[in-house]
């Protein structure tokens, strides 16, 4: 009898916890926080996804919460996409949060060929509904539209121009008894381990003011001086007349 007595009061004590914590605050005084008022993105290129970007959501109060709804205001229209705890989708609804606690919200982004050689402002913002509370957090990327090469082998004599950046997969290869003449001021975007292989010849015709890039095609900060983010120019035996 004492063994069910004692059972029966810790179910009770379960019971009361549990009763407890299903008690979320409907107050209008309470309101969300954030790890962030805008999530930024680097420029974007054109059809290749971004990093993922993440934001933190705080219930800093003594109660729990219910958040009604979260939303890309864009809805599907939108280029970003967002991930709520382990959940994709553009809205959500009825996400609890409990006191002292947070949640992650991933976002990503892909643009669209625009055809345009300006970087092209992206904006949308995610909305946050809370006991009759509207929040939001601004979302904010550049675009940019790009010539892509993927696994190119050029096979006549070519002018890279300077109107749009140049995005480089796998490799560009310039040909034997072929000419690549890269004109000042163009960009050059090379993906993770991508080369730029002159067999035949290349010239690189940067100016003090108009210089050519070379680079990796990850823009953000975090990489600006990260060595090893793409292959190299590499200059074969019997390639002649090359000039930088």
């Amino acid at each position: 009898m004492k063994t069910l007595y004692y059972i029966a009061l810790i179910a009770l004590g379960f019971g009361i916890i549990a009763c407890e914590r299903d008690n979320f605050s409907d107050s209008p005084s309470l309101k969300l926080n954030f790890s962030a008022d805008t999530v930024l993105f680097d420029t974007v290129f054109t059809t290749i996804g971004s990093s993922t970007r993440y934001l933190k959501v705080y219930n800093k109060s003594n109660s729990d919460v219910r958040i009604s709804s979260i939303r890309l205001a864009g809805g599907s229209t939108s280029p970003f996409r967002i991930n709520v705890d382990g959940m994709s989708g553009t809205t959500f609804s009825d996400i609890p949060l409990r006191s002292k606690d947070s949640l992650f919200v991933f976002v990503e982004v892909t643009v669209d060929p625009t055809s345009q050689n300006s970087p092209l402002l992206i904006p949308d913002s995610i909305v946050f509904q809370t006991n009759g509370n509207v929040q939001d957090v601004k979302l904010v990327a550049w675009g940019q539209d790009v010539h892509m090469f993927k696994s190119k082998i050029i096979t006549n004599d070519t002018v890279l121009h300077a109107d749009k950046p140049y995005l480089i997969y796998n490799y560009l290869l310039v040909d034997t008894l072929v000419s690549l003449t890269i004109e000042a001021g163009a960009r050059l975007y090379f993906h993770n381990n991508a080369q730029l292989v002159v067999v035949g010849s290349v010239q690189a015709n940067g100016e003090p003011d108009k210089p050519i890039v070379f680079e990796g095609d990850r823009l953000e900060k975090f990489y600006r001086d990260k060595a090893g983010q793409w292959g190299g120019i590499w200059l074969y035996a019997g390639s002649v007349n090359n000039q930088m």
